[in-house]
């Protein structure tokens, strides 16, 4: 699949950018690199992914049902689902529906049952 590609290139190339105009060649810009490449850069790779079309229907639930698993980083983790939302919600690559031979191991989530989104529908 290309979407993980497209992602982590213009991914890269934004971080190489921001960190083109911050860097002061010293100990501090380095350390405020490396947090702005940890956890920043997680929604920015999750929106690019989405909106290249990484995520289907199915994936997409999953990855909701997983962040409203998550311990103690489920802000990090619902951050991750937004921003992979938002990305498949203006892509045009994105919205695929299952495949006829995968099974829902799970109930759909709440708010699939209530919306008629597209990346809720069977």
């Amino acid at each position: 699949m290309i979407a993980p590609i497209l992602a982590g290139l213009v991914n890269y190339a934004l971080l190489r950018w921001v960190t083109g105009l911050i860097w002061q060649n010293d100990q501090l810009t380095s350390v405020l690199i490396f947090f702005i490449a940890l956890v920043p850069s997680y929604p920015v790779y999750a929106f690019l992914y989405a909106f290249f079309g990484g995520w289907d229907d199915d994936t997409l639930e999953e990855v909701h049902r997983a962040a409203s698993l998550a311990g103690f980083m489920k802000p990090l983790a619902w951050l991750f689902w937004a921003a992979s939302i938002v990305g498949a919600r203006i892509s045009r690559c994105t919205g695929a529906s299952r495949s006829p031979t995968v099974q829902r191991p799970w109930p759909r989530p709440r708010h699939c049952r209530r919306s008629g989104s597209a990346w809720c529908r069977n």
